[in-house]
């Protein structure tokens, strides 16, 4: 992925706050190089690697509320979505700074934002309210949060997604029949919404969905 649009960091937000779901974050990347080692398809069988450049001086800037990262397939998008998210092998970044706010993001930032992989991580044989539950009694403190908030939270999370009806249903696998395929997704959303994150991030959240189900996602 290649960009010729730079930002200049003197016009980016400069305040620091302690990061929080209630805070508006602007993101901003610059000049983002990131190489990977791959085997040399011309030389079969001999082992033999090379470092391969996959994000070219990528610049932008993501201000609050709903951004899309787009291209073709094998443009880089995952790749540039896992550098912003600090989900990358920083050996392979060259070069680039990616800052919150006008400041470098906090050591355990990919611990307070989200990420909602490509590939579902539900528990088929769990019901819709299982698998949140079992999220949030595993990523929830329970010094700020006992059993009861937990719970609260989870309900909380079920409204937003808008997944009553079929709270108490498996959300199924390849032998257990469950939930639609729009729903299932929301449940993966959901997984990461438990924890309020201030930033969270969705690797192709609609693929495979049909176009009304692709839209009542995007439009969570």
């Amino acid at each position: 992925m290649q960009s010729n649009q730079l930002v200049n960091p003197e016009d980016l937000v400069t305040s620091r706050h302690e990061m929080t779901s209630e805070q508006q974050i602007t993101l901003t990347f610059h000049d983002i190089r990131y190489e990977v080692r791959q085997k040399l398809d011309d030389v079969p069988l001999c082992g033999k690697t090379a470092m391969k450049e996959i994000l070219l001086g990528v610049s932008g800037l993501l201000p609050p509320g709903l951004n899309a990262i787009m291209g073709p397939t094998g443009s880089g998008k995952t790749s540039l979505l896992d550098v912003l998210a600090q989900r990358k092998d920083p050996k392979g970044l060259k070069e680039g700074i990616v800052l919150i706010n006008g400041e470098r993001p906090p050591v355990d930032f990919r611990l307070m934002s989200g990420y909602v992989v490509q590939d579902d991580v539900v528990m088929g044989t769990l019901t819709v309210r299982e698998n949140l539950a079992f999220s949030a009694n595993l990523r929830l403190s329970t010094k700020k949060f006992d059993a009861k908030a937990r719970k609260l939270k989870v309900d909380d999370v079920i409204e937003q997604l808008g997944l009553q009806a079929c709270a108490d249903t498996p959300v199924g696998n390849e032998f257990v029949r469950g939930v639609s395929g729009g729903e299932r997704k929301r449940v993966n959303i959901g997984m990461e919404m438990i924890l309020d994150p201030p930033v969270l991030f969705l690797d192709e959240p609609t693929t495979g969905l049909d176009a009304n189900t692709a839209n009542s996602i995007v439009l969570l």
